[in-house]
């Protein structure tokens, strides 16, 4: 994935996926044909990804997070 606002917030470089600079294409080819090459490291980046996503983006945060900004944004 690029690294751009938003992405590093779900993604995190060689460890949840791979970042590469915001068009840099020839650095992100080479990531996906790493990833092709070495199915493990794929597999154990996906699994790691998702863990991250049902841990830190679940329902119950989501609402809380929007409460809060609601709060503050009320000045309560």
């Amino acid at each position: 994935a690029t690294g751009v606002d938003g992405t590093r917030e779900v993604i995190v470089d060689g460890e949840t996926g791979m970042l590469v600079g915001a068009g840099e294409v020839p650095a992100l080819a080479q990531a996906i044909i790493h990833l092709l090459q070495d199915r493990d490291r794929a597999a154990a980046l996906g699994q790691a990804a998702h863990a991250a996503v049902a841990a830190h983006f679940t329902l119950q945060r989501t609402v809380q997070q929007t409460e809060e900004l609601y709060r503050r944004l009320l000045g309560e």
